[in-house]
């Protein structure tokens, strides 16, 4: 006779966990609803167990009672066509936005949309169906159609990135403007006299500020700043590799490049090696990473990294803050990349 299936483990509730903690059921409430009333130590300690034992807050229950869902949603574009990987970095985002949300009870939901839009439709659908309490936002323009709306309507929101609206509003983003200009620095310092920069769509916020900061450090070496000579906007990572490629053997060529992330570098490398060309010498890179990915290159390649797994926690710590009531202008913080040489 075959054997028996062994029985699902029995599914945590709040008066399990009261029997493991020797807490009262209404202390344990409290505690997994995040109600100040409660010590932060016996808190943590029933958070602990409720972790261990695989607790998971019943979100139509809560709602009922609360009026909230407790659900935060994240706009997230869809990989672009020919990543190659996708849109990885969002992967260090959700997770540190989860980590953070997951501490005080709330849950993250992905709202995907394509890369070549706002998620402008997306976002409207969540809340017209009351799905989520509040929304994180990437990928800020200047003049934002999404920001002006979600403050017309109270309805909580954080950006990834700063815009120029009026209104206040909680935002965390990387300095891309220091960005672009330490990377042209350090390309001008490794002797490059015509540094390339890959960077976003030049509508973005943060394509915008990596312009800006990439052209002061050329004027003050005394570089020409051509848009069109010094600029490739970014695309998938298997047509941007062939487009460097192309201005590498075209006139005029860049000695040095900056790449938009360690991907996309780490494929160009392999291409540069094959032809021939010496990195390091006949060319000079430079990068944003978000991972120790260039630890593994078969060359060294000294770049900037942006911590993205802190930004999701960051966005989510906001978020969260600005729906007790924070006031928005206490919410934002703006982090400088870090260098990371090699070689």
């Amino acid at each position: 006779m075959a054997d028996r299936m062994p029985p699902p483990p029995l599914r945590a509730t709040v008066r399990s966990i009261a029997r493991e903690t020797g807490y009262s059921v209404a202390t344990v409430s409290r505690a997994l609803n995040g109600l100040e009333s409660v010590r932060p130590e016996t808190m943590q300690q029933i958070v602990d167990v409720a972790n261990r034992l695989g607790y998971r807050r019943s979100a139509s229950a809560a709602s009922l009672r609360t009026g909230r869902s407790r659900v935060i949603s994240l706009l997230v574009p869809l990989a672009r066509e020919g990543d190659i990987l996708g849109n990885h970095g969002a992967l260090q985002l959700v997770s540190g936005a989860d980590r953070r949300l997951v501490r005080d009870g709330w849950t993250l939901s992905l709202v995907p949309h394509p890369p070549d839009g706002d998620g402008s439709a997306e976002l409207e659908s969540v809340i017209r169906q009351g799905l989520c309490d509040g929304v994180i936002i990437e990928q800020t323009r200047p003049s934002d159609e999404r920001v002006r709306r979600l403050a017309d309507a109270g309805f909580p929101f954080v950006t990834f990135g700063r815009t120029q609206e009026a209104v206040p509003h909680p935002h965390y983003d990387v300095d891309n403007d220091d960005f672009g200009h330490r990377a042209a620095r350090f390309l001008i310092e490794s002797g490059c006299r015509r540094p390339l920069l890959v960077a976003p769509d030049g509508g973005l916020s943060y394509g915008i500020h990596r312009r800006a900061g990439f052209a002061r450090a050329l004027n003050e070496a005394g570089m020409s700043y051509d848009p069109a000579r010094s600029v490739l906007t970014e695309s998938g990572d298997g047509d941007i590799v062939k487009r460097m490629l192309d201005r590498l053997d075209g006139p005029d060529a860049p000695d040095g490049i900056c790449c938009g992330n360690e991907v996309a570098t780490l494929a160009l490398i392999h291409r540069l090696l094959a032809t021939g060309r010496r990195i390091g010498r006949d060319v000079h890179l430079t990068q944003v990473e978000t991972s120790d990915l260039p630890d593994h290159y078969p060359v060294p390649v000294s770049g900037f990294f942006q911590d993205l797994d802190l930004a999701g926690w960051l966005l989510a710590d906001f978020l969260l803050r600005r729906i007790e009531g924070a006031a928005p202008e206490t919410l934002a913080r703006v982090d400088r990349m870090t260098f990371r040489p090699r070689g």
